[in-house]
Order: C-alpha cells, then sequence, then structure tokens
C-alpha cells in the first residue's frame, strides 16, 4: 500500500480537471480527470489493487489500464541517469569530415565522422562562408556504442542514438545562437505563419501534412516562421526560424503546382526511408521578426475531413503536445510546468481535421483576424 502522501520521486500539479505528473528523471506525462482523481485517492492511502479494479469495472479496461500506469509510476522510481563521463577516446580519432555550412543567417563550422556526416550534410548542406558573420562550431563525435555526443562551441550538449533528436538538437542549438540565448517558454515540434502581426501555431506530429500545409499557406500569402521547430519567447511571440520546408513523396504533385520552380530546383534528402525535397522559402516570404500567437491549431490531413475548427482544452492540447516533441526547460521543473500552462490557458486552441487547403486558410485568416467563433 503506498503512503499516504506522493513519493520523493513524483511529483504533481492539478490543470483544469486533469493532472500533470513530473518524476525524478524529468519526464512529464498528462492526465485526464480519471488520473487526477486517482492521484488523490492514492495520495490519501486508498488500496492501488482495489482502485484498479473499481475503475476497470466501472469505466472500462483501457481506464483501468491508465489507473495501473499511474500506480505503477507512484510506487517505482525512474532509473536515475548518470552524469556525462568526459568525453576521452580510447581509440586514435577517427577521420572527421569537416564543412561549412550557412543555416537561416549563421555560418556553422561542422565536423562528424563519414557515416553521420553523409546525412547531416543533406540537412545541412555545404555553402561558401558568408564572410561576416561569427564561425559557430557544431560537432557530432562518438561517445561509445552507438551514441554520438553534439558539442556545440566545445560544450556537449547531447548524447544520443536516434538521428531525430539529434538533428533536433542542433536545430535548438542554432535556435539558441540566433536569438541570443533566450529564456524559451516552450519549444514544439511544429510549424507558424503570420498575416501582419498576427500568428497562428501549427504544431503536428510528423506525418500529420504540416509541411505540406505550410508551403500551400505560404502560396496563399502568408509569412514563414517555422516548418519544423516552433519556438515561443517568453511573451508568446513565434520566434523565426525559417529552415528549408520537408516536402514528402506523397506531396509532391501538390505542392510542384503551388511552387515549380522551387520543387524543381530543392535539394534531395533521405529521412525516414523518403526521398524527400528540401523546399527553400525565400526571404521575402519570411517574417523578419518575432511575430506573436493568436493561436495553436492542431491540423491533420484526413482525406474524409470535416474541415471544421473544432476548439479543444488546454489540458488537450498539452496532451497532444506531450505525446510528441515539447522542450520547456531543462532541468525540467514544476516551475517551468507551472509558467507553459499558464500561458497555454490563455492561448486559443484548436483541432482541425481537413481535406482542404481552402478550408484551413478561411479557418486560419479567421482566427488571425479576430473572427474565429
Amino acid at each position: 500500500m503506498p503512503s499516504p502522501f506522493p513519493p520523493a520521486h513524483l511529483s504533481a500539479i492539478d490543470f483544469e480537471d486533469g493532472l500533470i505528473t513530473l518524476d525524478s528523471a524529468g519526464t512529464m506525462r498528462v492526465f485526464d480527470a480519471l488520473g487526477a482523481a486517482l492521484w488523490h485517492a492514492l495520495a490519501e492511502g486508498h488500496d492501488p489493487s482495489a482502485l484498479i479494479a473499481d475503475i476497470a469495472a466501472a469505466q472500462g479496461r483501457l481506464a483501468g489500464e491508465t489507473a495501473y500506469d499511474l500506480i505503477r509510476m507512484w510506487n517505482e522510481p525512474p532509473a536515475a541517469d548518470g552524469p556525462f563521463e568526459p568525453l576521452a577516446p580510447t581509440a586514435p580519432p577517427r577521420q572527421q569530415v569537416r564543412w561549412h555550412a550557412n543555416l537561416c543567417g549563421l555560418h556553422l563550422a561542422m565536423s562528424a565522422e563519414p557515416q553521420q556526416a553523409d546525412w547531416l550534410s543533406m540537412i545541412l548542406p555545404e555553402a561558401s562562408p558568408l564572410g561576416h558573420e561569427t564561425v559557430h562550431r557544431i560537432a557530432v563525435v562518438p561517445a561509445g556504442g552507438r551514441q554520438q555526443a553534439l558539442v556545440v562551441e566545445d560544450k556537449e550538449i547531447l548524447r544520443t542514438d536516434e538521428p531525430d533528436l539529434l538533428q533536433g538538437a542542433i536545430y535548438q542549438a542554432c535556435l539558441d545562437i540566433r536569438h541570443g540565448y533566450p529564456d524559451w517558454r516552450a519549444i514544439m515540434h511544429g510549424a507558424a505563419v503570420a498575416l501582419g502581426n498576427a500568428a497562428v501555431g501549427l504544431p503536428a506530429p510528423s506525418g500529420s501534412g504540416k509541411s505540406t500545409l505550410t508551403a500551400l499557406l505560404l502560396a496563399r500569402g502568408y509569412a514563414y516562421l517555422a516548418d519544423d521547430l516552433l519556438a515561443v519567447l517568453p511573451d508568446g511571440s513565434a520566434a523565426p526560424w525559417p529552415t528549408a520546408i520537408s516536402v514528402k513523396p506523397g506531396s509532391l504533385g501538390v505542392i510542384e503546382e503551388a511552387w515549380p520552380s522551387e520543387l524543381a530546383a530543392a535539394p534531395r534528402r533521405v529521412a525516414k526511408g523518403l526521398d524527400t525535397r528540401m523546399l527553400p522559402v525565400s526571404e521575402r516570404r519570411c517574417a523578419a521578426a518575432p511575430v506573436r500567437l493568436r493561436a495553436l491549431v492542431m491540423p491533420r490531413y484526413e482525406p474524409e475531413g470535416d474541415n471544421r475548427l473544432t476548439p479543444i482544452t488546454s489540458l488537450d492540447a498539452l496532451a497532444e503536445l506531450a505525446r510528441d516533441r515539447l522542450w520547456i526547460g531543462y532541468p525540467l521543473t514544476l516551475g517551468r510546468i507551472t509558467d507553459f500552462t499558464a500561458w497555454l490557458a490563455q492561448t486559443p486552441c484548436y483541432m482541425i481535421r481537413y481535406n482542404s487547403v481552402d478550408r484551413v486558410d478561411e479557418a486560419l485568416r479567421a482566427i488571425l483576424e479576430g473572427d474565429a467563433a
């Protein structure tokens, strides 16, 4: 039986009618009203076995599984990650490929082993030095086993064996440099576009049609802020991060209609086994400065979508964001979570399941012009 108070490795805050937990490994989880009620019942010393049985009987097997997950978290501390061991090669240094790249106005001096350089040079292709900017050093070096370490300006940032996580960390490091290392309110996996002095964030997981939608909206006159990482400043503005837009094979036809010459000249890269085009966006289509976010809209392309802009609660929005890539501070603390959720609670959030860019365009213009229902 658990003790009648939260265990030392787990803390939580109530949010709307749900609950947000944070464990000692820095992992945040979002629970609905059922999870919140269960947490408080555990804190009062109720028998967990009886709670699981009662919940499963009253609300179904899936609810019982949710109860089990929370009780397991309560009873089992997460494995602790030890500190990084200093990078000390145990063998002579292997060959490093070195090249210069330009990304969103930054001049980067890159280095990596040949295997890593192959795919890194696809997202950060070799380019002539810009001539007047400071050179920023980014290296990817072996860290034991399959892991690679990201080293920025001689400081280790991350170790991982996941290329997507490594790419995201490189982009975030460049974001920090470009915007002067601000105290980000959040960085999420998503796009952002603007009309005038108002922007809308489009957070969505890979495969949702987010990048295709972004490219088509730019062709309709929206200003470009971001396609992959939506970085939110403390004042609630979206920071410009105009990387090339990733166009998957299934979207080539529709993008070619809007961007024929640009797509024909777009470089290719292999992303998750797909032959992807990296569509560059000209400076005139990009926002030059941060733009205040008016709302978050979570798009999902569905052939049978109803094209309706549906308001969702801040709790549901947080659960969606937490399932994907969401960074709100390191080390993550309840204070950072509280700060982010306070902002989220003041930001209108919507879901749209669409099959028509025309309808999405209409919905976003209504939001940005203040006419959304």
